[in-house]
């Protein structure tokens, strides 16, 4: 299956550009980021009968995360997009800047660059998928 990219999406009514992440954004996204690595841990490392519950919850806790992590990437205020935008939007739109980041590729070549120095970086349990 391809996946095809967006340019742009809408939050609430807003056309918002879907854009390559710059160094400096990344360097404010790691210091913005507080919970939601953890929460993502936690719900593809739960048994997958328990998935969607964790799930729920890691969305529920992860509000915050989300709408900064949007608005440090759009330029939107945080309180304009938690007011105006919606959730499925907010998803639609991570899932695009994933996607022109070519966020799998990324994390392929980290593990690449690991396994010499010695450091094997957790892999995703095939079995519990």
């Amino acid at each position: 299956m391809r996946f095809v990219r967006s340019d742009s999406v809408t939050i609430g009514g807003k056309r918002v550009p879907v854009r390559k992440i710059t160094i400096a954004q990344w360097r404010e996204l790691f210091s913005t980021i507080n919970v939601l690595p953890q929460l993502l841990i936690s719900v593809l490392s739960a048994p997958q009968s328990e998935r969607a519950g964790y799930f729920v919850v890691a969305v529920r806790e992860s509000l915050e995360d989300v709408t900064r992590i949007t608005a440090l990437l759009t330029g939107l205020e945080q309180e304009w997009i938690e007011q105006n935008g919606a959730l499925d939007e907010l998803a639609t739109f991570l899932l695009e800047t994933a996607k022109v980041n070519n966020f799998a590729e990324l994390l392929k070549n980290v593990r690449g660059v690991l396994g010499p120095l010695g450091i094997n970086p957790a892999k995703p349990d095939a079995g519990s998928q």
